[in-house]
């Protein structure tokens, strides 16, 4: 008999998300229950409910997030991420909440600041533009001060701010 571990439920878990099933995402959910799953696991699931595009899924994420027992950086990552694709007109100002909560744990990376910059960029909230501006000098400012090139602002941020520039009409 072959034992299950957290990969062999990870794998699941990801056919699952891929097979297109309706049901697909709450199977995938449905494996979460085993003492096998790990953080892993949970953001494996939370991708699922990204790829179901379903108008709930950022919100599902989060709530993912909150029930794991130690969520790792990139779960955090996910979350926001799944936020910054959401329609949802409060999607900025959770994608914030998300962001602050994983500041008491993890260091942010670059995808973390793509994801608040998308959200906000999206957003046609008055603020959206100050919002841009705000992460952009943030995440620039890490660059500045410590010169590690894995938080060197890349292409998907510059596109970001300029789909704010877009969005809020500020050639």
């Amino acid at each position: 008999i072959v034992q299950l571990d957290a990969c062999s439920i990870n794998t699941c878990i990801d056919a699952w998300a891929d097979s297109g099933s309706k049901d697909a995402v709450e199977r995938a959910q449905s494996l979460l229950k085993l003492p096998q799953a790990d953080a892993i696991s949970y953001t494996t699931v939370m991708k699922a409910w990204i790829r179901s595009e379903r108008p709930d899924s950022a919100a599902q994420c989060e709530r993912l997030l909150y029930s794991m027992p130690n969520p790792k950086s990139r779960s955090y990552a996910t979350a926001l991420h799944a936020w910054s694709l959401s329609k949802d007109p409060e999607a900025p100002l959770r994608a914030e909440a998300v962001y602050q909560e994983m500041l008491k744990r993890h260091q942010p990376t670059v995808f973390v600041f793509t994801s608040l910059l998308l959200v906000w960029a999206r957003s046609k909230r008055p603020e959206s533009d100050l919002r841009v501006q705000l992460y952009f000098d943030q995440l620039r400012g890490r660059y500045m001060a410590t010169g590690e090139k894995s938080m060197r602002p890349n292409d998907k941020v510059y596109n970001s701010v300029l789909l704010s520039k877009k969005t809020n009409k500020d050639g």
